[in-house]
Formats: structure tokens, sequence, C-alpha cells
């Protein structure tokens, strides 16, 4: 698969990521490290891998974590004020399922502090382009790929699928857009495993989403179930951690319609 993947920051080295106790202020002072970094970068995909960042440790971290954030870790940064702190909110608000960030940030701008340069284009509509499934001719195992676009730039996704193991996601590669065709070549010529047979088809928004979604909700079920992380495969070093990519992946689907038909049970 090729190894393209849209600049992401530095992997988080905070107590709750190197799997030690979380320790909120020490989380904080992270989060304004970040966001320093934050007003340099361009991109506002940069942006939304950072907030990626901090929902997945959140997922990791247990139940409670929706909640330290919106009435800890947000009133925190607000209190703090500074445009770094405000461009983690603007970063959080772009991802969160929730307005707690936004309204943060919003408060924050509106009291004068300057938003980062990126934050305008952050703002814009994401917009679905293109949605492909590919599958070996036994459907034991499927790529679904989509790409999107804001303000003229396109990123995507590539999503390998094993229907043998629970229809779970094994592997997302975040793409820039403009090598969507290198992306399809190196699937159909299915390289490492050319005695397979790939059809393709073009799955409409709805049903993409509720198949990438199966997949994703699989991923986490396994991952659950696990008290070992899964090892990093030596060829993704310039990939975004999966669960990285599974968070924005999971806020890009969310604007697709909704499924008519119930969510999959695990195993279905």
């Amino acid at each position: 698969m090729l190894r393209t993947v849209a600049p992401a920051p530095e992997p988080c080295d905070c107590p709750g990521c190197s799997g030690a106790e979380l320790d909120p202020a020490a989380l904080i002072d992270d989060l304004i490290d970040g966001g320093a970094t934050l007003l340099g970068i361009e991109d506002p995909l940069e942006a939304e891998l950072f907030a990626a960042n901090l929902l997945a440790l959140g997922n990791q971290a247990g139940e409670g974590f929706a909640e330290a954030l919106a009435g800890g870790i947000i009133p925190a940064l607000e209190e703090i004020g500074s445009p770094e702190a405000l461009a983690v909110l603007h970063a959080v608000a772009a991802l969160e399922e929730g307005t707690a960030a936004a309204d943060a940030a919003a408060r924050l701008t509106g009291s004068g502090v300057p938003s980062p340069g990126w934050a305008a284009e952050l703002r814009q509509p994401v917009e679905a382009e293109v949605f492909l499934r590919f599958a070996d001719t036994g459907e034991n195992l499927s790529v679904l790929v989509a790409t999107f676009s804001r303000a003229g730039r396109s990123h995507g996704f590539s999503v390998n699928v094993v229907h043998g193991d629970c229809h779970s996601a094994t592997e997302i590669l975040l793409f820039p857009g403009t090598v969507l065709d290198q992306v399809i070549d190196m699937i159909q010529n299915n390289e490492g495993a050319r005695d397979l047979v790939i059809t393709r088809s073009s799955p409409d928004p709805e049903s993409f989403r509720w198949e990438t979604e199966r997949a994703l909700n699989a991923r986490a079920d396994h991952d659950q179930d696990t008290d070992e992380p899964a090892e990093a495969d030596p060829a993704d070093e310039e990939s975004p951690d999966y669960h990285l990519s599974a968070e924005l992946l999971r806020a890009r689907l969310r604007l697709l319609p909704a499924p008519s038909r119930p969510p999959a049970r695990h195993g279905d």
C-alpha cells in the first residue's frame, strides 16, 4: 500500500499516552506546548490530527474522559486564554461531538484573542468527493477509499478490512487527494498478493458510512478486549497512528447521510 500521508504532529509522550496514570495538569501543559506548534502550521488538517491525538488518548483513558474534556480541560484552556490555548480549542472544536470547545473558542475570539491563520479555512465546509470499494472475489478482504475536500485542499482515507475477523479495520492510510490515482493503482495491482482478483465498485455515501463504521466499531471492540495495544507496523512509520486516523475518519463519516439500516452488531 502506498505510504503517503499528510503531515502530522509528533506522537504525544504525555503520561496518558505513555500508559502511566493521566495527569490533567501535565496534559494541559502538553496541549499548550502543542498549541504553540499549531500557531505555525498552514494546513488545518494538521490541527485536526492534533485534536484526533487528544480524542484517541481519551478513548484509551476509558469512560469519563468526555466529561473531563468538557468539564475540565476545555474550561482550563479558556481560562489560560492565550493564542496557543485558542489554537487548541479551534482544533478540538473541529472534531468534538458537542459545543464546549466551539463555545469556548468563540468567547476567547470575542474577547480579542487572535485566532491562528488556518482557523478560517478550518471553518469552511468539508465536501465528500469519491467513494470506492475494492474487494477480492471471495469477499475475504476489502479496501474502502474515500476522498474529501475543503477550501481547495483534498485528502483521502484508505481502510483495510478483514471480513473473517468480524469485518474489522486493520489499517487506515491517510493520503493527499492528489495521489488518489496512485492509491487506486496500488490496490488494483494487488502488490504482494497477485493471486487475488480485485473487484471495484462505487458505493453510495450512506452505504459507505455504514460499512466503514462497522469496520471501525469492530476494531474498537477488539482493542478493548486486549490488554496490549497492537504493535505498529515498521512500514507505517510515516503514517499517523491508526487511532488518530480513525478519529479523523469518524468525523468525516458524520458528514455523510445517516444510514437507514441500524448499525451492524459485532460479527454480523
